[in-house]
């Protein structure tokens, strides 16, 4: 084109020159809003599984808590009877001390009339040392058992409690037990509790292959306006909608963690069976044991019962001086054995009643 060749086309008249600061944008004080609220519709029960989980999360929690204090309570029993054993044998190792202290001082005057030899001092000697030594190493034994008690309930270490049944008189009344389901175990509980996490975790997984779908809507505010030219005030509109999500190709990995969630229900399946043989094999051993403290309770206290007998025939013997010393030492250490047996048969019977409420699941707080 070369206008001094061809004026006639030059189009001058229908231009018009334009500033550069009418093309230039003014990018201060825009502001933009939005608010959205999405509810879900479906999603493939992802919702109701959570919820389950939830929920089993919570029960295998408090299953949890229950075991811990059967296990405190146990072990309060146990610390409990162990102190009703000790109190009740140093009141045993007293009673032996001054067997042998008032045999000492037979002795001595038996040695005075010429009816006693000085070995026979000895030994009644020796025996009372060794009761003494006894008699300490039970009442050491004693503090400590109550600094453990007291430690397990929360009291100062130093405090000395009356026990309910030091005397050992109300252990002979059978105490009832009341069968119930093993079901009230804790860790069948706890089981039961993993199962059913385990079961909504399967059907989580099952819910990543099916669509999800929502309804949103929505409010969206701008300044300046756009919606009436370009206005320096607020306005907006509302928007609503429904959101379909369909997976369609995952790589196979949701169903290698269905799979694996299929996998770890059947553990848990197999946990909990073998969970309820133990118990039942936990719950026959201990009647077993509480039948056998049971009899070995009665034969102690026959045998005690014998073991008297024979102490006082003698004592009467020695009195009367026709039994030798070592003679009634025996008796009073035949004596001393019956006894201690008797206490230990009276306190097995105790914790193996203890035992079996563990066992069957009995042993926890009472209500309140």
């Amino acid at each position: 084109f070369n206008p001094t060749v061809n004026p006639e086309k030059i189009q001058w008249k229908n231009m018009a020159y334009l500033p550069k600061d009418a093309f230039t944008l003014d990018m201060s004080n825009i502001y933009v809003g939005n608010i959205m609220i999405t509810q879900p519709l479906f999603l493939g029960g992802k919702i109701i599984a959570l919820n389950e989980l939830a929920k089993s999360s919570k029960q295998l929690a408090d299953a949890g808590l229950e075991g811990k204090l059967a296990q405190t309570l146990l072990e309060t029993d146990i610390a409990y009877w162990r102190i009703v054993s000790l109190v009740n044998k140093e009141k045993l190792a007293i009673s032996y001390l001054e067997l042998l202290q008032k045999m000492t001082s037979d002795v001595e005057k038996s040695i005075a009339i010429g009816v006693a030899t000085k070995a026979d001092q000895l030994t009644v000697k020796v025996k009372q040392n060794e009761a003494e030594m006894s008699l300490l190493q039970v009442q050491d034994g004693l503090k400590l058992s109550r600094m453990a008690l007291n430690q397990l309930c929360g009291l100062p270490l130093d405090a000395v409690n009356q026990l309910a049944d030091e005397t050992l008189q109300t252990l002979d009344k059978p105490m009832p037990m009341v069968e119930q389901p093993l079901s009230k175990r804790s860790e069948i509980k706890s089981l039961e509790a993993g199962l059913n996490m385990a079961d909504a975790n399967k059907r989580l997984m099952v819910s990543r292959f099916l669509p999800n779908a929502a309804l949103t809507a929505g409010y969206l505010t701008t300044n300046p306006s756009l919606y009436n030219g370009i206005e320096p005030t607020f306005d907006g509109q509302f928007q609503v909608g429904v959101v379909v999500n369909v997976p369609l190709f995952h790589w196979g990995e949701r169903v290698q963690t269905l799979r694996s969630a299929q996998h770890e229900r059947k553990a848990l399946e197999y946990q909990l069976e073998e969970a309820r043989e133990k118990i039942e094999l936990d719950v026959m051993q201990s009647r077993f044991k509480l039948e056998g403290a049971a009899k070995k309770v009665v034969m102690t206290g026959s045998n005690k019962e014998k073991a008297q007998e024979n102490l006082s025939s003698a004592n009467l013997g020695y009195t009367s001086g026709v039994i030798a010393p070592s003679t009634l030492l025996e008796a009073q250490t035949a004596w001393l054995k019956a006894c201690s047996e008797h206490i230990d048969a009276q306190i097995e019977l105790q914790l193996s009643r203890v035992y079996l409420q563990k066992a069957l699941g009995q042993l926890n707080v009472p209500n309140k």
